[in-house]
């Protein structure tokens, strides 16, 4: 079959993947592919099918959205999270081989989508370069995407008898991260033309520490668009009508306790509710109804990054209460449109606010919470909003730090 790079020229072609294409790393993906087209590539998206989702021009749905459930309960009843259907994966890899790729870009391969042994040691098979974005930790665990909550470092050794088996990828009885963990090890240890990108230093630094140590791994942090992220005047509080009083504001795709939920709840307990109010974005149906019942605001997860914007804009202080951030991209976009921020010092989000007026305080300590928000209210907004995009703008914006992609793409095709 003739392939697209035959029928289209020289022009190098990108494939890239993840597991979902409309949240967090996917969100990347989408828009680092746009940058590129723009940039002289030729780019395929790839990603598990989404409900209803139908087939759109340069993008490879790899397994479908029922497949992926089905993927999942056979995951979690044998505790393995590489149980994926091989006619799946045999299409995504007959795919790579027939377009002939010059680079593939992974961004997540966990999310029960495909069996990324088999994807590993086909790229490697072939010598096609690769370029592997980290946006979570689960390429150098058994299992875990996450581990700093618990405070769990087997991973540095070797995974076993994991406290997060109940976790996400769940496991219903059987422990198999060790099987899982010496599978990746030896796997993702094998390839010899990969650029492992982490998108923090603190997320660097750990995977200095596991059995990708001595691999090429190169720092580029995510980037917000600092054209739509930016202070703007808002209305948003008046549907609400809260605009008399001080906004508290968070913001996830999901709320979790890993996001610090809880820390919000207990928050809202301390706070004069008089002249002061939280408002969450990012909440469910379920979440909704308990958000009420405390007398905070609850809104649904937003696609819509003006919205965004003008909540960022608006509120008085923005609030993360997650320990586990390998990033922290809700941050910067705060700090972007100007909001101070309270944050804790864990994770990514130290390095984030270094530098900055900003407070990073214990993990937890809900005094040193309020007394923030309390310095933060009294020296009010302007002594906090021009450092803080200055440093967006410094070391965050989105076209400087995919520029940097660009640039790798082109020396390992030209390598």
């Amino acid at each position: 079959m003739e392939t697209m790079k035959n029928r289209r020229g020289n022009q190098p072609l990108i494939f890239t993947i993840n597991c979902n294409k409309s949240s967090g790393g996917g969100k990347v993906m989408t828009s680092l592919a746009e940058f590129a087209r723009n940039k002289g590539f030729r780019v395929y998206t790839a990603s598990p099918g989404e409900r209803n989702e139908k087939p759109s021009q340069n993008h490879l749905i790899v397994t479908s959205h029922w497949q992926k459930a089905l993927n999942w309960r056979i995951s979690k009843l044998v505790g393995n999270d590489c149980c994926i259907p091989f006619a799946q994966t045999g299409k995504l890899l007959r795919f790579i081989e027939r377009e002939n790729p010059s680079l593939v870009h992974i961004h997540g391969l966990h999310g029960f989508y495909v069996d990324y042994i088999k994807l590993v040691e086909f790229l490697e098979d072939r010598k096609i370069p690769v370029v592997w974005t980290q946006h979570d930790c689960w390429s150098f665990t058994g299992k875990c995407p996450h581990y700093s909550d618990i405070k769990c470092y087997k991973w540095k050794d070797e995974c076993n008898n994991c406290p997060q088996l109940k976790n996400y990828p769940a496991s219903a009885v059987f422990d198999k991260t060790r099987e899982m963990y010496l599978s990746k090890k030896k796997s993702f240890s094998s390839l010899t033309n990969c650029v492992y990108v982490p998108v923090s230093k603190w997320l660097e630094n750990e995977m200095k520490q596991s059995f990708l140590k001595g691999k090429d791994i190169r720092l580029i942090s995510n980037g917000v668009d600092t054209s739509v992220f930016r202070p703007m005047n808002s209305g948003v509080a008046e549907r609400y009508g809260i605009h008399n009083k001080k906004i508290i504001l968070g913001v996830a795709a999901s709320w979790s306790a890993r996001k610090g939920l809880e820390d919000f709840f207990r928050l809202n307990r301390r706070i004069d509710k008089k002249k002061a109010v939280i408002v969450l974005i990012g909440v469910n149906d379920s979440l909704a109804s308990r958000c009420k019942e405390e007398r905070i605001i609850p809104i649904s997860r937003t696609a819509d990054r003006e919205e965004l914007a003008q909540w960022y804009s608006k509120c008085d202080v923005f609030f993360n209460p997650s320990v586990e951030e390998t990033f922290g991209l809700v941050t910067v976009e705060a700090m972007a449109c100007g909001s101070p921020i309270v944050g804790y010092d864990a994770t990514a989000t130290t390095e984030v606010l270094e530098d900055t007026p900003n407070y990073c305080v214990k993990p937890h300590d809900l005094d040193a919470v309020e007394e923030a928000m309390k310095q933060i209210f009294s020296l009010g907004k302007d002594k906090f909003s021009v450092l803080n995009r200055k440093k967006v703008l410094k070391n965050y914006d989105v076209d400087k730090q995919y520029m940097k992609y660009i640039n790798l793409y082109h020396s390992l095709i030209d390598r």
